[in-house]
């Protein structure tokens, strides 16, 4: 399979509509796990009758189960990222399994299996939705499936970008085109969207640390929109009393 080139159709930096939503929390890779962990270490922790400054995102008034998922696997197996730069020797296994021990088609399909079951361990009830190699289209049925399906319990979303080059500052991860000949951006921005919350979001690959930067900026951009939205109301709500 030929390296497939980059598309920018469809790059937006995340300029569309604007959803306000509570905190989304970000699971991040060994290269940043430290410093995400430094930074919520510094939190409180002790406990205190007045619940002002627990996180929004904790609902004590009942348990919410993480029982919808999706898993979107881009690993083009077979075919190196053009960023990409390996080590000789390197980690080859993925879900302790290398991919090269079976025909592309069938390994990522192995691949999604055993990592649908590391999550089952834990979650026997767990209803997972898998994309293997999808294009954008297919990422955003998946994920409009998923909150559907929850409803106003999390989702898990689990991107694995092993195949596809790092993100880009912009806030964009990568998938395909239908015919694997090009690399398709895919907006950090849309995917918040689309999943809507609550939810968690695990970026697995070769600079996560960037999408999770993005993650949190677009996180602070829809927080920003929307209370200059509610100061918009009110001021206008206020003229029209007058």
């Amino acid at each position: 399979m030929a390296v497939p080139t980059y598309s920018t159709s469809g790059m937006n930096g995340g300029s569309k509509g604007m959803l306000s939503i509570p905190p989304i929390s970000a699971a991040l890779d060994d290269t940043v796990w430290s410093s995400f962990y430094q930074s919520v270490a510094t939190l409180p922790i002790e406990d205190s009758e007045d619940d002002s400054n627990s996180p929004q995102w904790r609902n004590k008034d009942r348990k919410m189960k993480t029982l919808n998922i999706g898993l979107v696997l881009c690993l083009n197996i077979g075919v190196e990222p053009p960023d990409m730069i390996k080590t000789n020797p390197c980690a080859k296994l993925l879900c302790w399994m290398d991919p090269t021990s079976s025909e592309p088609p069938k390994a990522i399909e192995m691949i999604g299996a055993r990592l649908a079951d590391q999550y089952k361990f834990w979650q026997a009830k767990l209803r997972c939705k898998q994309a293997l190699d999808p294009t954008v289209e297919e990422v955003q049925r998946i994920c409009t499936s998923l909150r559907r399906r929850a409803k106003d319990e999390p989702v898990l979303f689990h991107y694995a970008g092993h195949g596809v080059p790092r993100p880009t500052t912009n806030g964009e991860l990568w998938v395909f085109n239908k015919d694997y000949t090009q690399y398709m951006p895919l907006s950090v921005y849309d995917l918040q969207t689309w999943i809507g919350s609550p939810a968690v979001f695990v970026y697995d690959g070769n600079g996560a640390s960037i999408a999770v930067d993005c993650f949190l900026a677009f996180v602070e951009q829809r927080r920003n929109d929307a209370a200059a939205k509610g100061a918009g109301n009110k001021g206008g709500g206020a003229a029209g009393n007058k």
